[in-house]
């Protein structure tokens, strides 16, 4: 079983359709052709999501904002 993460950050409040978006397109059938476990490949997102400030900045840093959205996806595979 493969492991890739990769980051992508959203400056807008569509981040979860995005996120659903890209997890029910992938797992719609790319053929998982190696695997026992599966027949099709699968995805686990970690989302997380920063208000903005009245001057439009982030109330949190990005730092922060990506350890949470590590927290996410490692729940997400509980």
């Amino acid at each position: 079983m493969g492991t890739t993460l990769t980051r992508t950050l959203h400056p807008h409040t569509g981040t979860m359709y995005i996120a659903e978006s890209i997890r029910s397109n992938i797992e719609k059938g790319i053929p998982h052709e190696n695997s026992s476990h599966l027949d099709v490949v699968t995805i686990s997102l970690g989302v997380a999501i920063s208000e903005m400030a009245l001057n439009g900045t982030s109330v949190i840093s990005s730092e922060e904002l990506v350890k949470e959205a590590e927290i996410a996806l490692y729940k997400s595979k509980e």
